[in-house]
């Protein structure tokens, strides 16, 4: 059984697809977003956005008119939905079990009663990939505490959580997604970066502690999706730096 945190979409969902393909095992998916619920008739079937924020407009706003950021915040929520429902049941047809659950991995009582119903239901946990993370970019003058330490928390409390869960599992695998930021640094990310390094020398530390399980920090660069928006992809262009698909 493999626990996954940063959720059923962009990069951690892309490597369960991958893990659900060649492996089968039963996957764990832990994110933010909640399940989605059934998707409203009104949207069933709808794949234009001009179409789809059409019907939303109709449907989820009758009798008022709603400024576009609702329509738009309206429209991602069902475009989460789908992609979120779309990624498990392709994990599903790769003969794969899976499960979601909606926790903030550095709350430790909601990740607990996770890994309580995964354990009830499938015993032992044998690997855990930590992927979950968030970014606020801003020049270090410019940063805030509460902003400042939702970065670092989410890489480096989930850590903490997860480590202290799975303290009693007989893990063979513990991966952890770092970035290149940890080492190279970038623009706007001191607090990012920091957090990754964290995850880095903790890897470390943890391989050289327990060599039973194998313990791996990936320094991933920039992926063609998910937090990278387009002033980032702008950047890493000026750079020269190519694009995970």
């Amino acid at each position: 059984m493999v626990v996954l945190t940063g959720g059923a979409r962009g990069v951690t969902a892309a490597c369960a697809l991958e893990m659900a393909e060649k492996y089968s095992p039963v996957l764990i998916l832990i994110g933010r977003s909640p399940l989605p619920a059934s998707e409203p008739a009104w949207a069933e079937n709808l794949h234009e956005p001009a179409l789809l924020k059409k019907a939303i407009l109709a449907g989820a706003f009758k009798g008022r008119t709603p400024k576009p950021v609702e329509i738009d915040k309206e429209y991602q929520k069902i475009m989460a939905g789908r992609e979120i429902q779309g990624h498990m049941e392709q994990m599903k047809a790769h003969g794969s079990t899976v499960r979601y659950f909606s926790a903030d991995v550095g709350n430790k009582a909601e990740m607990d009663a996770v890994f309580k119903a995964v354990r009830k239901e499938f015993r032992q946990i044998t690997a855990i990939v930590h992927g979950a993370g968030v970014i606020d970019d801003k020049r270090i003058v410019d940063k805030q505490p509460e902003p400042f330490m939702r970065v670092m928390e989410t890489k480096v409390k989930g850590l903490d959580v997860l480590l202290s869960l799975s303290k009693t599992d007989p893990l063979k695998y513990f991966v952890l997604f770092s970035s290149i930021a940890a080492r190279t640094g970038n623009q706007g990310q001191c607090d990012y970066a920091m957090a990754n390094e964290v995850l880095n020398k903790t890897a470390q530390k943890l391989a050289a502690a327990h060599p039973s399980c194998k313990y791996l920090s990936l320094n991933w660069g920039p992926w063609d999706g998910g937090m990278v928006d387009d002033s980032l992809k702008r950047e890493f262009a000026k750079k020269g730096w190519p694009l995970f698909p």
